[in-house]
């Protein structure tokens, strides 16, 4: 499916991680340059983030989700960069194309579903924290597997996408840990003074 607004950024971002992939060939090439360039991206972004998690701190919630939103379409270029199809490389072994389902190599990418296993436990973890330390409600029925759909996700998507999606949840995982530790204060009006 093209996007003409995103296929033209792609456009422009592909060739860059392209001699990334070229010039760390001796390091891991291609998958090298995914987990690096997603990381640069995710570090261009943390001021955006750090808004955001001031917002969220101090009951903002419109000014907590508006640094989300500037952040999705840089997000969403980096995702379709690496999914498009011609990024030569391999990680252990299986070339960054590769798809689980019709492409083989099953056991390649139980390391990847393992990892995204584990980052989505934790993200189910916090979000129940939240909702016992907010008093709000806890997520139950599918709205508890939401953390989990990037597993899913792994059965159609290429490999170097993946590897994409494990660095950047990684990336949350240890905002969230960093940024937003300690819960946010419970909402609602304050009780009198006893």
């Amino acid at each position: 499916m093209s996007i003409p607004l995103l296929d033209g950024a792609v456009a422009v971002v592909y060739p860059l991680v392209a001699h990334a992939a070229a010039v760390l060939t001796p390091v891991g090439g291609a998958a090298t340059a995914i987990v690096l360039c997603t990381v640069a991206l995710r570090l261009a972004l943390l001021p955006l983030t750090l808004v955001a998690a001031r917002g969220e701190r101090s009951g903002a919630a419109l000014a907590g989700c508006l640094p989300a939103l500037v952040q999705a379409p840089f997000v969403m270029i980096a995702y379709r960069t690496f999914t498009v199809p011609g990024l030569s490389g391999q990680l252990f072994g299986v070339p960054l194309a590769t798809r689980l389902v019709g492409g083989g190599y099953p056991l390649a990418f139980l390391p990847v579903i393992a990892a995204l296993l584990a980052l989505g436990w934790l993200s189910a973890r916090r979000t129940r924290r939240v909702a016992l330390a907010t008093g709000g409600p806890r997520p139950a029925g599918p709205a508890a597997l939401v953390p989990y759909l990037s597993v899913t996700s792994v059965l159609v998507v290429p490999l170097a996408a993946a590897l994409y999606l494990v660095t950047t949840l990684a990336w949350t995982a240890v905002e969230n840990a960093v940024l937003r530790r300690g819960l946010p204060a419970a909402s609602g009006p304050a009780g009198p003074p006893g």
